[in-house]
């Protein structure tokens, strides 16, 4: 008898049911949810001590669950700092190793709702994807016979702290649940939200947002600043394999729907002001056809100073009720502002991404570091300079060197916010990352200063480094091409700064790491005076240590 009850009670959970626990339309925001712990490992409303609004589920299968939070996440970094409406919101915690991360799988279900009233039933919700950690979200629909159809998915990267607007056409006429299912990503830095989950009629998009069929960015986001004449970066894909397409411009800002944005007839949105004398088709106005699309296109263009150029795209796509999907639009600017050092303003385990040929540094060459040429950089709180990808990580290895991104520098755990600076300068084709003073974590008053250098003209690059001798936690110093290079060192130190001080030029291979590193330590320093690392190719065929 047992058995019968649940397997009925699970066929009306998961199958056609025949009821339902609410009737659309219907809005829920979270706020009659109970917050409780925010341990990343209490991660189910029993063992959180916290209740989800009525009729929410977690999934049967027991995996962890979202879970409800006021004002920003425990960790910094990541999550929303405050709900996009009220005063609460659901998220995932991400944080602590096999808790949270990695590759963790989070799902939460809503109720059952009656959605036979609705002439076109759509979901609409906002959702937070802020974090160098991010994973993927897959919002999946009942197919009305125990299976799970999905129905939308965020792109799974870093999309900054703001809340993302999502209208998606729902497949069930009558009777229909979706579920939240949030797959965590590689760092403690993935902490996903969701706020104001409804069952409605269709509404057009505030923004239009990229989507696989159909995504643009600019500097790899939505806007973008640079200096004059600098290159922006365009990025424009399609899964939607050989099609056609074109792209909208003006010479004007872009538009939400109701400031200019334009509905269309299948719920996009135009954020671009098509009623602008600049408007103008890149393709259709200018060869008087569409043009091909393979599917990656990238270009670069500069911009004079005090100009701006918004732009969207739209890819042709048969299975639009408009013929074509838009991306979302992108704007940038040619900014005038006088040139200077960057003061950057990181806190603990932060990063920035610096762009030479923006404000303030209108630097418009590129730093060549192992045989690439990059036109920005990033500078972690913690002490290196790395190339594609800045990282929050307070914890130094050497694995993490010879596996991840390019760097050059001394990583440890140091607390910028506390005491020290970290400029960023140009002057002469030498890009300078300058840490002057960094207090080291936990207020042992240990201290790191080191001056990071890119010739930007004859290709080297170097770095000095001093610790204070009452240094006490692990650092990895030296420089490496990540995992595009080779690593003499196979996980352990490839050379000792101390012993190599004075001995001349080490020759290695092209592509080769240098890592020393030190246990709650700074890397030992017999001399009691600043290293000087010089890799005069900056390829790692070549070092020396004074």
């Amino acid at each position: 008898m047992k058995l019968a009850l649940a397997l009925l009670i699970a066929g009306t959970v998961l199958c056609g049911v025949t009821s339902a626990q609410a009737v659309a339309p219907y809005l829920e925001d979270f706020e009659t949810s109970v917050t409780g712990s925010t341990s990343a490992c209490s991660n189910t409303a029993a063992l959180g001590a916290w209740t989800l609004p009525a009729n929410w589920a977690e999934d049967p299968s027991g995996s962890p669950s979202f879970r409800p939070d006021t004002g920003g996440t425990p960790s910094g970094g990541t999550g929303p700092s405050a709900p996009f409406s009220g005063s609460i919101f659901l998220y995932c915690e991400a944080s602590t190793s096999g808790c949270g991360f990695p590759s963790i799988l989070f799902q939460t279900l809503s109720p059952t709702v009656d959605v036979s009233a609705l002439t076109a039933p759509t979901l609409e919700f906002y959702y937070s994807a802020n974090g160098s950690g991010m994973g993927t979200l897959v919002v999946e629909e009942t197919d009305g016979a125990g299976g799970w159809t999905p129905i939308y998915s965020t792109p799974g990267v870093d999309e900054g702290d703001v809340w993302r607007q999502v209208v998606v056409a729902l497949n069930m006429t009558a009777i229909t649940q979706v579920r939240f299912s949030y797959t965590s990503g590689a760092t403690f830095r993935g902490d996903f939200a969701i706020d104001d989950v409804s069952f409605n009629e269709p509404v057009a998009l505030t923004w239009q947002q990229n989507s696989a069929a159909s995504s643009l960015t600019i500097d790899g986001g939505q806007y973008a600043v640079r200096c004059p004449f600098s290159q922006f970066q365009v990025n424009s894909t399609t899964n939607l394999g050989p099609t056609f397409w074109d792209v909208g411009l003006t010479t004007t800002a872009i538009v939400p729907l109701g400031g200019g944005g334009v509905p269309t007839g299948g719920l996009q949105t135009i954020n671009i002001d098509v009623a602008d004398p600049s408007f103008t088709l890149l393709f259709l106005d200018t060869t008087g056809s569409l043009a091909p699309h393979s599917g990656v296109f990238t270009s670069g263009f500069g911009l004079p100073a005090g100009v701006t150029i918004g732009g969207q795209q739209a890819i042709i796509d048969a299975g639009s009720a408009d013929g074509m999907t838009l991306s979302q639009a992108v704007e940038a600017f040619g900014d005038s502002t006088p040139t200077g050092p960057l003061t950057t303003a990181l806190g603990d385990d932060a990063t920035v991404n610096v762009i030479l040929g923006a404000p303030p540094l209108c630097f418009n060459g590129m730093i060549n570091f192992y045989g690439t040429g990059y036109d920005n950089l990033w500078v972690n709180s913690n002490g290196d300079v790395s190339f594609t990808a800045g990282h929050l990580d307070f914890s130094a290895t050497v694995l993490e060197w010879e596996t991840l991104m390019p760097r050059i520098g001394a990583q440890s755990d140091l607390s910028p916010q506390v005491a020290g600076t970290i400029i960023v300068s140009e002057t002469a084709g030498l890009v300078t990352v300058d840490f002057q003073g960094v207090v080291e974590f936990g207020g042992n008053g240990g201290t790191q200063t080191s001056t990071i250098n890119f010739d930007t003209i004859g290709g080297g690059c170097d770095f000095s480094l001093f610790q204070d001798p009452t240094f006490i936690h692990d650092t990895v110093a030296g420089i490496s091409n990540g995992a595009g290079g080779t690593h003499p060192g196979a996980g352990a130190a490839s050379v000792s700064f101390d012993a190599a001080r004075g001995t001349g030029l080490l020759v290695g291979l092209p592509s080769d790491s240098w890592i020393d590193q030190a246990t709650a330590a700074g890397i030992p320093n017999t001399a009691g005076t600043p290293y000087l690392f010089i890799s005069p190719s900056a390829d790692g065929s070549t070092i020396e240590i004074q």
